[in-house]
């Protein structure tokens, strides 16, 4: 049996969530699908 521990994340074009612009989903396993969020949100994410 295998437990599936998948994550979709979705890059929206603003805060009307109606234009995508990019969307993954992936199962890497529980650490596996941090590391991709934690990427996938560093390189979509602005900080000033």
């Amino acid at each position: 049996m295998k437990i599936s521990s998948k994550i979709r994340c979705i890059h929206f074009n603003d805060d009307e969530r109606i234009d995508i612009l990019d969307k993954k989903e992936v199962d890497r396993g529980i650490i596996g699908n941090i590391e991709f969020a934690e990427d996938y949100l560093k390189e979509r994410v602005v900080v000033s």
